[in-house]
């Protein structure tokens, strides 16, 4: 049986409600990650899951799409160049469907290119990040992603902060 704990909803302009179960499914934040080569998406499945989070990998634009449908995530991370598409495409996709358009999305690039940058956050990411990256700055700001997205709840580890010496 998964873990539960009470959350109360408590809407804007109303009273607090009685506290409801929640499974721990809801709590964890889901990632999806679309990383042609599998580095990425291997760094980001052991570092991420090792601080509560579900991470799962694909590497091609039809894989993310389906994954997409199946079990939204909370966070899209996308390398610059995806299989079978680009990260453009990815993003307008998305934020075209009802369902998903919530989704945060990250556009990871080994380039600093203002007008790819800028192609990017026009399609639909809410933030980029280069390589090579500090893993320490990158989770702060998937953090900061996710904290964003309205009524989300993150993992009580995702609170302990390691600030770089």
């Amino acid at each position: 049986m998964a873990p539960t704990l009470l959350i109360a909803d408590a809407p804007p302009d109303g009273p607090r409600q009685s506290p409801r179960p929640v499974s721990a499914w809801e709590v964890q934040p889901r990632v999806l990650v679309v990383d042609p080569a599998g580095a990425i998406g291997e760094l980001l499945t052991r570092w991420l899951g090792a601080h509560g989070y579900q991470v799962v990998a694909v590497g091609s634009l039809e894989a993310a799409l389906a994954a997409c449908q199946i079990t939204p995530p909370n966070l899209l991370v996308s390398y610059r160049s995806i299989r079978g598409g680009t990260p453009q495409q990815l993003y307008r996709e998305v934020r075209s469907d009802p369902r998903l358009r919530r989704i945060a999305a990250l556009y990871v690039t080994s380039l600093d290119d203002g007008r790819e940058l800028q192609a990017a956050l026009r399609a639909g990411a809410h933030a980029y990040h280069t390589i090579p990256f500090d893993i320490d700055l990158l989770y702060e700001q998937i953090r900061a992603l996710l904290a964003t997205t309205e009524g989300w709840l993150l993992p009580p580890s995702a609170l302990d902060v390691r600030v770089p010496e």
